[in-house]
């Protein structure tokens, strides 16, 4: 059992160092392809994760899952597009890997690029069929977290891929009411623009104008009301 556990370690340590003669060494000692460390984390999300694309490659032509999760229910892709490796996410894909797998929360790995900002990934993801408005647990698309983290040239890309300006989350918010609430001028007046709703209500009948002006965000509410003049 402990050298079971060792061996499994040492994989996972060269797929982090993209040590392909050290993996080769450990399979022929009888090392899984798939071995498992703490966190349910295989060789190949560890090579993904650190941008090893020749030991990716390698795991890949030598069996690895390419959709094996980890204990959050993140793939290799989650983790290349987390990480911004366009290249992993290139071979992976290209071997099959599931665009728009969900990890616990909801989030696919096009959520998990946006969140981030990785600009080159999330087109790659896009341009081989991410569902652009795909929702998380919470409701929120990847528009969302693009937006709430104020990457707007991404909110550009993913609305030019059909992002819908107008989806509202599990509380019946859209994300012109989350950017009012936070005084996000400029992309409230893109979203508007794009075709966002100003009257809209949430669950709880509040309406964008009314998030900005409890906010004391002045300038949304009164660009808001000249809107619908």
């Amino acid at each position: 059992m402990f050298h079971k556990c060792s061996i499994s370690q040492e994989m996972i340590d060269a797929a982090l160092r993209g040590d392909i003669l050290k993996i080769q060494k450990l399979l022929s000692e009888g090392a899984s392809i798939d071995s498992r460390d703490l966190l349910n984390r295989t060789p190949l999300h560890w090579a993904a994760g650190e941008g090893k694309e020749e030991a990716v490659s390698f795991l890949l032509e030598n069996g690895a899952q390419i959709n094996a999760l980890d204990d959050d229910a993140w793939t290799a892709l989650h983790f290349a597009s987390d990480s911004g490796f366009e290249g992993i996410a290139s071979i992976l894909v290209s071997h099959g890997a599931n665009l728009d797998q969900r990890d616990w929360s909801g989030k696919t790995p096009l959520h998990t690029a946006c969140a981030k900002g990785r600009q080159s990934v999330i087109l790659f993801l896009l341009k081989n069929g991410s569902q652009v408005n795909q929702e998380d647990k919470t409701g929120w698309t990847p528009l969302f977290w693009a937006a709430v983290k104020e990457y707007e040239e991404i909110v550009r890309i993913l609305i030019s891929f059909g992002a819908d300006v107008n989806h509202s989350d599990k509380d019946g918010r859209t994300l012109l009411h989350f950017l009012a609430y936070s005084g996000e001028f400029a992309l409230s007046r893109f979203l508007v623009e794009q075709g966002a709703c100003i009257n809209v209500k949430s669950n709880n009948e509040m309406t964008p104008y009314e998030m900005a002006l409890r906010n004391g965000h002045q300038d949304i509410a009164e660009y808001f009301i000249r809107k619908t003049l």
